[in-house]
């Protein structure tokens, strides 16, 4: 396991990563795990920081894997939804649907996509890591939020029973 700086907030609190190199097939496939996007989610970040002590100390899934178990640390630190902008970071990211209107105070997208540096520095990492698929742990229900029809959702939908849905 290696740790690195994954990107820092506004306030300039680090967003520490942890980056598991698969050295049990020659598959290069890499994977994202978030948590702690929303700071009033701790379930999230307590899933990604277990995740994280159970493969410190072995890891032999056939994949790379990243795991930012606190994306938003300043959220995590205060509570909040939001980082210290009060931004919902989910909100702010450079999707294809992005809209400043927040349908309430609690989803505020920011002024501008991508406005956020914890997104910035997301946006960055992704474009200098070849990454097949994220998860985002969040709580709210039980149930499986994908972008798409993906293999793998189905494959922990039944090993949950949580629903998928788009």
């Amino acid at each position: 396991m290696e740790m690195f700086k994954f990107g820092e907030t506004k306030l300039g609190l680090p967003i520490h990563g942890f980056f598991f190199k698969n050295t049990a097939t020659n598959n290069k496939a890499h994977a994202l795990l978030l948590g702690g996007v929303h700071g009033d989610e701790p379930e999230g970040v307590v899933a990604a920081r277990g995740l994280l002590e159970v493969f410190r100390a072995s890891y032999a899934l056939g994949i790379n894997l990243t795991i930012v178990p606190e994306f938003n640390p300043e959220g995590v630190l205060n509570k909040t939804r939001g980082n210290s902008n009060l931004v919902d970071l989910n909100r702010n990211l450079p999707t294809k649907d992005w809209s400043p209107v927040a349908a309430t105070v609690r989803y505020n997208p920011g002024p501008s996509a991508l406005s956020e540096k914890e997104n910035q520095c997301l946006v960055k990492w992704l474009e200098e890591n070849k990454v097949q698929v994220i998860y985002s742990l969040h709580s709210w229900k039980p149930m499986l939020n994908t972008n798409g029809v993906l293999p793998e959702a189905e494959i922990i939908s039944k090993l949950t029973g949580y629903k998928i849905e788009p």
